[in-house]
């Protein structure tokens, strides 16, 4: 453990290193089994048959992915990459039903993780 602390410089102790792990974890599980729930109480359609498989996955890497965004501060990307999940969804959502819960399910991933992003930027920062 002290090889990765010196060879990185990466100091496992400090509250910013697991105040940005927790976010990660954040995003990742309850944010994901919230919308579960919520897909299956709350939406008056069943979801698509993928939905719960390859989604999942999906899901995981996009919020890891914007957290990241957010942490460092590119919005912009967070704009491209919302542009081009739109451009392949249209492409792929045969039925109104399934494009409405890939859009819904989107909104939702893409909140929770800017949210959880900056709560954790402005405790890092301490400035918001």
């Amino acid at each position: 453990m002290n090889f990765i602390i010196r060879k990185f410089k990466m100091p496992l102790l400090t509250y910013q290193f697991w105040l940005a792990l927790g976010t990660y974890a954040l995003v990742l599980w309850p944010c994901g089994k919230l919308f579960q729930i919520f897909a299956k109480n709350g939406l008056s359609r069943t979801p698509p048959a993928s939905a719960f498989g390859a989604g999942r996955y999906i899901g995981y890497f996009e919020r890891t992915i914007i957290v990241l965004l957010v942490l460092r501060g590119e919005f912009e990307a967070i704009g491209l990459l919302v542009t081009a999940k739109s451009i392949i969804r249209i492409q792929d959502a045969q039925a109104k039903e399934e494009s409405e819960y890939l859009i819904v399910g989107t909104l939702y991933s893409f909140m929770c993780a800017i949210i959880a992003g900056e709560i954790c930027r402005w405790l890092l920062k301490g400035e918001l």
